[in-house]
């Protein structure tokens, strides 16, 4: 795996880094809208929680052939003040299943 920070990339890098990805995972948010652009085929996990879930992102990937699925976590209210900006809790179980589907 490598760990792209997409805050100072442009469009075109940002598509590149997608286009050529088998696994794409991250949080739900900006860099994630993109996640589409990546090959049929691909693995698409996004990190949500039920309180900021946005289904939008599963049918585009679905209409281009890859395989989607929401790693559900817990919202952590404490870390922010913003609930948009608050920390996700991730169960590592729910990562393990999702990294153990990869093999």
């Amino acid at each position: 795996f490598n760990c792209i920070d997409c805050t100072n990339l442009s469009f075109a890098e940002l598509r590149n880094h997608i286009e050529s990805a088998d696994v794409i995972l991250g949080a739900q948010g900006d860099p994630m809208t993109h996640a589409f652009l990546a090959r049929a085929g691909a693995r698409v996990g996004m990190i949500s929680c039920d309180e900021l879930r946005d289904d939008r992102h599963a049918l585009p990937s679905a209409i281009v052939g890859q395989k989607f699925t929401y790693l559900i976590g817990t919202l952590d209210y404490e870390s922010h003040e913003n609930l948009n900006d608050c920390d996700i809790n991730l169960p590592l179980d729910v990562l393990a299943n999702f990294l153990g589907q990869l093999i």
